[in-house]
């Protein structure tokens, strides 16, 4: 649990993580606090950063990661003239951890070294050699994917299901590889993992994960971690997802039926306009201009919610309110005719840092399909109907290939093109 507050006397906003209770012995107190920026935006953009050095020394605490907690103490203690060398430092973390002697001496040493000087080494489990390779990976200068998570964070800030995505993905390649070192991996070893992943996984999942991957590897070479992304070229054979089932016509009728009697508002709000679920569930008061026709999707810090989308500044947009929409507003919510305030209409719905979760579970629940599909058929209608798909662009964002910044201001359609277009929604 984390929250951000502001302390009496000090300027600025603070985080405040609690620690685990069976921790809290070994860590001589119940909460962390640390300061996370000048104002509430700034703190909540810091938090994920935070929150990762939590982490990592509730990780130290339960001596999960010996190796790199022996090597973060030791860039802790690099201006003490009696400060122990790095290879006492893992001697201790590691017996702490319970490894006995001579594992200790395989996993600082290498098996290598120690069969040079006639020493013959334990025999290695997958943990040993793992930790082995940590150490080798860190004498040798690596850098752990923790650091690398902590810069792009600062650097990107992305959405909160992207950064879970980022940590596990980059968690589970760190498992498999045996050490959270990954720049020394090699492009035999990205094939190696590939084929790990398709052995448990489809195709189309084993594609996500390894393009998550190549991605960091990208950013780790523009920051100089790595020299080549070995991720390259890993994904050319695999098969992308089957194509899914159009919408059913009648079960979209008895939906539309159900949805009113809900007053389920957000179901008419991606029926008429193609956004996403996170996209309506955010909306606030004043993002709804019923008198003149708009729904604006934007970017906003309302209290402790920071409400982003998915593309970020570019998915900000102004689309108009086809009649339909509008006859279901003033039946569902009259409201939004008259309040102009800048709030949230559904605050309880920001979890986890995203809006749109616990809608997309009710629409399961009540219509019998995803909430994704109300978005694919939107844009499957106007498709049908030969609409451009520079104006499929500008209403919901979808990709125009090819499309640049300078091409896009020529083919901008206008904003009575896009409302004329929104009327051929059924």
């Amino acid at each position: 649990m984390s929250k951000i507050v502001q302390l009496k006397g000090r300027s600025g906003f603070y985080i405040r993580i609690s620690i685990p209770a069976e921790l809290r012995p070994v860590l001589k107190t119940n909460t962390y606090q640390w300061k996370a920026g000048a104002t509430r935006a700034e703190a909540l953009r810091n938090t994920p950063a935070l929150l990762s050095k939590a982490l990592r020394k509730f990780d130290d605490a339960r001596g999960k990661d010996p190796v790199g907690e022996a090597f973060r103490l030791s860039e802790t203690l690099t201006d003490s003239p009696d400060a122990p060398t790095i290879d006492e430092l893992l001697e201790q973390r590691l017996k702490k951890a319970g490894f006995d002697s001579d594992q200790i001496q395989t996993i600082i040493y290498g098996e290598q070294v120690l069969r040079q000087q006639g020493i013959a080494p334990a025999p290695a489990s997958a943990q040993v050699k793992g930790l082995q390779t940590a150490v080798q990976s860190r004498l040798a200068g690596g850098t752990p994917y923790t650091d690398w998570l902590d810069a792009r964070l600062i650097e990107e800030r992305p959405a909160p299901t992207t950064e879970r995505r980022w940590r596990t993905t980059m968690k589970e390649l760190s498992g498999w590889f045996g050490s959270d070192c990954l720049s020394p991996m090699t492009k035999v070893e990205a094939g190696q993992y590939k084929r790990h992943l398709m052995q448990r996984l489809a195709d189309s999942s084993t594609k996500t994960n390894i393009n998550y991957i190549k991605a960091f590897w990208s950013w780790a070479m523009v920051n100089g971690y790595v020299s080549e992304n070995i991720w390259r070229g890993q994904t050319k054979k695999l098969s992308t997802s089957t194509k899914q089932q159009s919408l059913d016509q009648e079960l979209l009728e008895a939906a539309k039926v159900k949805a009113a009697k809900l007053n389920d508002i957000g179901f008419f709000i991606q029926l008429y306009t193609g956004c996403r679920k996170g996209e309506h569930r955010g909306l606030r008061w004043s993002d709804i201009d019923l008198k003149n026709g708009w729904i604006h999707f934007k970017r906003y810090s309302h209290g402790n919610i920071v409400r982003e989308l998915k593309g970020k500044e570019k998915d900000e947009r102004t689309v108009p309110i086809n009649s339909k929409l509008k006859t279901k507003f003033l039946e569902l919510m009259p409201e939004a005719l008259t309040n102009n305030k800048a709030e949230p209409i559904w605050p309880n719905e920001f979890r986890s840092g995203v809006f749109g979760a616990d809608w997309a579970k009710r629409c399961s629940a009540h219509y019998g399909f995803n909430s994704h599909k109300l978005r694919s058929y939107v844009v499957t209608q106007l498709q049908f109907k030969n609409v451009s798909p520079f104006f499929l662009h500008e209403i919901t964002r979808h990709a125009v290939p090819g499309l640049s910044k300078v091409v896009q201001g020529y083919v901008r359609p206008s904003e009575e093109q896009i409302r004329e277009v929104l009327e051929l929604l059924e």
